[in-house]
């Protein structure tokens, strides 16, 4: 059975609100997303969407998404309260990473795997191809 922790629960509530974000009007054919791999996750775009996606642990991804090139805030000058917040990531999380190895449709670490589809969408699996276990 699948559980579901609390802060997956808050992202998947983040994300039905905004079902639109990736997905242009009358577009029914669209290309694959493209991925930029990075050492700790993977930055993928499509339709004028661009969605990063980082390990900050082995078992915990962070998700953001920004239209138009907007890109997501950085972190100012080590100051992680004014700005990058999140209320799923704790502080000291935010600036916390493991490596990644990429892979043709996005990475895995030492327990997930994450893979980007047309329209961003998103498949996470553990790394025997099943579905995550929550904690």
């Amino acid at each position: 059975m699948l559980k579901i922790l609390p802060a997956t629960a808050l992202f998947l509530i983040a994300f039905a609100t905004y079902p639109n974000l990736a997905q242009p009007a009358g577009s029914a054919e669209r290309e694959a997303a493209k991925l930029r791999p990075l050492g700790n996750g993977v930055e993928a775009s499509e339709a004028g969407v661009t969605m990063r996606v980082t390990a900050l642990r082995d078992d915990v991804l962070r998700v953001r998404m920004w239209r138009d090139g907007a890109a997501a805030m950085p972190v100012p000058s080590g100051d992680p309260d004014t700005s990058d917040a999140s209320w799923a990531v704790l502080p000291a999380a935010r600036t916390a990473s493991v490596k990644v190895t990429a892979e043709a449709d996005g990475f895995r670490t030492g327990a997930l795997r994450l893979a980007v589809g047309k329209g961003l969408m998103l498949t996470l699996s553990d790394l025997e191809g099943g579905a995550p276990e929550g904690r």
